[in-house]
């Protein structure tokens, strides 16, 4: 457009000037000078009404440029806000903690004065706040949460989104005046799971932050949604956890009634070997895995008779090569239950030695998984700290001598340190036989 205005002012002007020297020539009578000098008249003012004409619609482009700049920049805002708060979903276990975080996050975005999600309780069925925060992030106050405990009953009543503010072409819902009297601006949006009602997300202001708009209970509608797939998925996840911790202790329970000797063995090494990954810091989701292997570190002794490890004296050589084949025992049984691979490998690698001695495969050093390698420390104090059939227990010093004897040989100096550390601060009960 601007190369099209100056095109025609260039070609304008030429005609200008072409005129003028027409009227210049002698010989034109009065008459046609003055109409060419009316047409240059002329000419000169569209020209100067073209321009203030396209001035205008500059003027207009603008504005309607910078409204679109502006609006993306909202639109840009509230999909970085959308996605900061589904990273925050993703993966979610932990309800309470993950819903406070979004919630302070929305409250911050939205810039809201109070905020609360209430969700259905799945074993009495009835709404209650699972995460309830003001703008300086205190929790809130009985009363705040009786203020969230009502709209929540509206809300369940209604089943439906609620916006409450003096924004322009919004009208408070009267249904309930009592309760927004003292209120500046609030709303409100149900959180369904499998289409049924589960809870809600509201939000409000009594004295600061701006009036919330349709457009921000739009976005909170949004990520309700969000919110929906999240707690459903955490959900399952629970379940599944449910499943699966009961598959650990139906197999700790049945690894005990195997042997009276080694009653509640198997969760005082994995105690153990926690406080031991504790120590070297290793993370949450490592001490989990730490912790399922060691209950289920013996679990092949299962496919074993039982009066090899009840036998009061030595083991003959046959009968070491089936107590040890335990290990590969156990791995067959935790990969037919679809365990994950590195409790396995775990279960499977308890037995190896740090020279490489060990069983069932012989490998050594870092190729044996930290975490086996920290169970066989625990695995080792707790057996020789109990009593069993051919023997009678240790003192933990002993025990803890006799592990220090075989550090660098059976087991890894770091990880014996580190048991080191940990018995130089806690003592551990020795069991009783029988």
């Amino acid at each position: 457009m601007i190369f099209l205005l100056a095109g025609a002012i260039l070609v304008l002007t030429r005609a200008i000037d072409f005129l003028l020297d027409v009227v210049r020539i002698e010989g034109l009578n009065l008459s046609l000078r003055i109409s060419f000098g009316l047409l240059i008249v002329a000419l000169i003012a569209y020209l100067s009404y073209k321009e203030r004409e396209q001035r205008l619609k500059n003027k207009e482009l603008f504005k309607q440029l910078q409204t679109a700049v502006d609006d993306l920049q909202v639109q840009l805002a509230e999909l970085s806000f959308l996605h900061e708060t589904s990273k925050l979903l993703v993966g979610m276990r932990d309800q309470s903690e993950t819903l406070d975080l979004v919630l302070q996050t929305t409250m911050r975005f939205l810039d809201a004065q109070f905020g609360a999600v209430i969700l259905r309780d799945r074993t009495t069925g009835c709404m209650a706040p699972r995460a309830g925060r003001d703008a300086g992030r205190q929790k809130l106050k009985s009363e705040e949460l009786v203020f969230a405990e009502r709209i929540a009953a509206h809300v369940v009543e209604t089943g439906s989104s609620f916006l409450c503010s003096p924004v322009e072409g919004v009208s408070c819902d009267t249904s309930f005046p009592e309760v927004l009297s003292s209120v500046k601006s609030a709303m409100g949006v149900p959180i369904r799971i499998e289409g049924k009602l589960y809870g809600l997300l509201v939000l409000w202001n009594i004295d600061e932050g701006e009036p919330f708009t349709p457009a921000e209970l739009k976005m909170l509608e949004t990520l309700s949604h969000q919110l929906e797939m999240a707690i459903l998925n955490a959900q399952l996840f629970e379940e599944k956890e449910e499943v699966y911790q009961g598959i650990v202790r139906a197999f700790t329970t049945a690894i005990e009634a195997k042997d009276s000797f080694t009653s509640g063995h198997s969760l005082r090494v994995a105690n153990l070997a926690k406080d031991i990954g504790k120590k070297l810091g290793l993370s949450e989701a490592d001490l989990k895995e730490i912790e399922v292997a060691a209950l289920l570190h013996d679990v092949g002794k299962l496919g074993i008779d039982e009066r090899i490890f009840m036998k009061p004296s030595s083991l003959t050589e046959e009968e070491k090569r089936i107590a040890q084949s335990h290990s590969i025992i156990g791995t067959d049984f935790l990969q037919s239950a679809k365990f994950p691979p590195q409790i396995v490998a775990i279960v499977r690698h308890h037995h190896e030695h740090h020279n490489g001695k060990g069983y069932p495969d012989g490998i050594k050093g870092e190729k044996i998984p930290l975490g086996a390698r920290i169970i066989s420390v625990a695995n080792s104090f707790d057996a020789m700290t109990s009593e069993r059939a051919f023997r009678g227990a240790h003192t933990p010093e002993e025990a803890l001598e006799e592990i220090q004897l075989d550090m660098g040989t059976q087991y890894d100096p770091e990880v014996v340190k580190a048991f080191a550390s940990i018995m130089g601060k806690r003592v551990y009960s020795i069991p009783k036989s029988g």
